[in-house]
């Protein structure tokens, strides 16, 4: 009978012994604080790929280019909405879900982080700056690899806010007229409609909130048109110039103070444009205090809401 425990005993150790002798990366797991910076101290978050180029300052302002043989074919600026404080979360303190090795040590290639760089996340403070060129997606995962150059590391990061960036214009414009809530955050508001003025309470009544004016009857229509002006949606940013241009050409036609307590906590102005267009002959841009610039509303819908408040008086 033979006996083959000694010989396949041999062979399992020298494959170990050849396993253990493969180059392969000292990865570290464990998440590992890459950077840590504070909001305040943020000067200016940029994120480029491809054509694009999206800058986000620390003022929650976003531009959005795009860049074809170095010249600006188009640009939007625009306020971010909540959905910033998840990017600054993200990016503003870098997590490493794994660190993969110093860069000089690995194949790059096999992390998407070799040949020319297509993806690159930029973040200023006033004494430094940070850096990561993004790759591949892990396999099987949500994650990308990115290589930090000064710090000569690949390592892993989520790609959350990453897909934000890429999506900027989409995911990032806010087009709210204001953040605040009613009952929540005021209680009642004063309109100026051609030289009229009038001010109207909102009261919880079981789950409904119902709008009175200064005689204290209720009116279908009040509750109608404020709920209106707040459901307005921002399409389009102005700059400061276009801004002045149309405040100083065109008539305010509602001017809406927004109170607590008696007291002023903010404002919606909508003006109305003339335009050389037969279909649609003007345009609406509304001011408030919360987007601190003109923004362009849908038409269709402020024409409407003009049409409520004049039914008013």
């Amino acid at each position: 009978m033979k006996i083959y425990g000694y010989p396949l005993a041999m062979v399992a150790c020298l494959a170990l012994a050849f396993w253990a002798s493969l180059p392969r990366s000292k990865a570290t797991t464990g998440q590992v604080k890459w950077w840590s910076i504070a909001p305040s101290q943020l000067e200016l978050l940029t994120y480029k790929k491809d054509d694009q180029t999206v800058e986000i300052t620390g003022d929650a302002w976003v531009n959005v280019k795009r860049i074809r043989e170095g010249e600006v074919i188009k640009e939007f600026d625009f306020k971010a909405n909540e959905k910033l404080d998840a990017v600054f979360d993200d990016l503003l303190e870098v997590k490493a879900l794994k660190v993969i090795g110093k860069s000089t040590d690995l194949n790059l290639s096999e992390f998407g982080l070799d040949g020319e760089v297509k993806e690159i996340l930029e973040i200023s403070e006033k004494d430094e700056k940070y850096g990561l060129i993004l790759g591949k997606q892990s396999f099987q995962t949500s994650n990308i690899y990115a290589l930090d150059k000064k710090r000569e590391r690949v390592i892993l990061i989520s790609r959350r806010s990453i897909n934000t960036l890429r999506s900027a214009r989409q995911r990032l414009f806010e087009n709210r007229l204001t953040n605040l809530k009613a009952i929540d955050d005021f209680s009642s508001v004063k309109l100026k409609f051609d030289s009229k003025e009038e001010e109207f309470t909102v009261r919880r009544e079981g789950k409904k909130l119902v709008w009175y004016s200064g005689s204290e009857e209720k009116a279908e229509a009040e509750g109608t048109w404020i709920d209106k002006i707040m459901k307005l949606k921002a399409i389009k940013y102005t700059n400061d110039s276009e801004s002045d241009e149309i405040k100083s050409e065109n008539t305010q036609l509602v001017n809406l103070s927004i109170m607590k307590n008696g007291r002023d906590v903010g404002f919606i102005s909508l003006f109305k444009r003339p335009i050389d267009d037969e279909k649609k002959p003007y345009e609406y841009w509304v001011e408030s205090n919360y987007l601190e610039r003109l923004v362009l509303v849908d038409s269709a819908k402020a024409k409407t809401l003009e049409q409520d408040i004049g039914n008013l008086f």
